[in-house]
């Protein structure tokens, strides 16, 4: 019940503002950025943002990976690879640190890694990351992600035309698996894969077992998969009325991809823009905070040498005081032993006198 959940999060949000508790509050914003993603990717990118402001006050390695993901994620999806990848190298980068459930982290960041890799159409990359992400979750066993790791690496091995290697990876990725995402994902590529060795028979067994329903609710480049295949299965087998319904409808949902790429390339520029302005922001805070300190530090001198001239002139006038009080009893003591001498001399000349 997405409105309520909305209700809820708005009314933390209240609780806690003017507060700092930056973690909490990221929390509340990792929720909005999970319903808005489905709704409004613009105002995902925004709250995102706002979770990456919270969560890097403190730099917890666990709240930095989420939120490098979802950066990730967001970029993949308005089709900038490029951010994407950077991202979700960021996002491996702090799942190396988290210190439970590192070996899951670091699986899970290598295969989104890879999955990028892939949509960006850099095979042996994606080939690389999937094959270590593979590893790690058979160390594991970690059903969930073998599974999805065998369906990316049929994925990049159907892409390159590698039909007899992919469809092994294709069974063992539905095999033992109870997802039906990965289900119909595995009976798709399956399909590919056989219709590629010209096993169109085969091929349309596997995509009469596909959940149309659950299709629709996938991304648009397995409807595309789904409709290509049944077009070249039905195109094979002599069904051109069939084939010809198909192509149809796959051309509907590319032209609808297209339309989308467009205002997703919107986005992505909004979101560079965006990016671009907070980041002037946070430049231009840092120049006046380092303009302030610089004044600050401008100012200190210049006490500094204030009171150090004043402490000299201090000095310098106590000498000059001293040197004149010296002198002055220095003359009165000259005095003094002048006219001593002087009554010496006098009683002296008496005394010759009167001898």
């Amino acid at each position: 019940d997405y409105n309520q959940l909305i209700a809820h999060v708005n009314s933390a949000l209240d609780v806690i503002k003017g507060r700092p508790f930056y973690a909490d509050r990221g929390v509340l914003y990792s929720l909005l950025v999970q319903y808005y993603s489905r709704t409004d990717l613009a105002k995902a990118f925004e709250y995102i943002v706002l979770e990456y402001d919270c969560f890097k006050v403190q730099q917890k390695p666990s709240e930095m990976f989420s939120v490098y993901n979802e950066f990730a994620g967001y970029y993949l999806t308005v089709l900038d690879y490029k951010e994407s990848i950077s991202y979700s190298k960021k996002a491996l980068e702090q799942a190396y640190k988290i210190v439970d459930n590192k070996q899951y982290n670091v699986a899970l960041a290598m295969s989104n890694l890879s999955n990028v890799f892939l949509i960006d159409n850099q095979f042996q990359e994606a080939l690389v990351y999937a094959a270590k992400s593979m590893k790690i979750s058979k160390n594991m066993q970690n059903q969930a992600l073998i599974s999805k790791n065998n369906l990316l690496l049929a994925e990049i091995y159907l892409n390159q035309k590698k039909y007899d290697t992919a469809l092994p990876y294709c069974l063992q990725g539905i095999e033992g698996i109870e997802l039906p995402e990965n289900i119909t994902r595995g009976q798709l590529f399956m399909a590919w894969g056989l219709n590629g060795l010209n096993k169109f028979k085969e091929a349309q067994n596997q995509l009469a077992k596909v959940d149309v329903k659950l299709l629709a609710e996938l991304s648009p480049n397995l409807q595309i998969v789904y409709y290509k295949e049944q077009s070249n299965c039905n195109k094979a087998l002599g069904n051109f009325v069939k084939a010809f319904e198909n192509t149809e409808k796959l051309n509907q949902i590319q032209n609808k991809f297209l339309e989308d790429k467009g205002s997703l390339k919107t986005l992505m520029l909004q979101a560079k823009f965006h990016l671009r302005e907070k980041n002037y922001e946070l430049e231009k805070l840092k120049l006046d905070k380092q303009k302030v300190e610089l004044q600050n530090q401008k100012q200190a001198t210049n006490l500094n040498l204030l009171l150090a001239s004043a402490i000299l002139l201090i000095f310098f006038i106590s000498i000059l005081i001293w040197a004149y009080q010296f002198r002055k009893n220095g003359n009165f003591i000259f005095g003094l032993s002048r006219l001593q001498l002087q009554n010496s001399v006098q009683e002296k000349e008496v005394l010759v006198k009167e001898i």
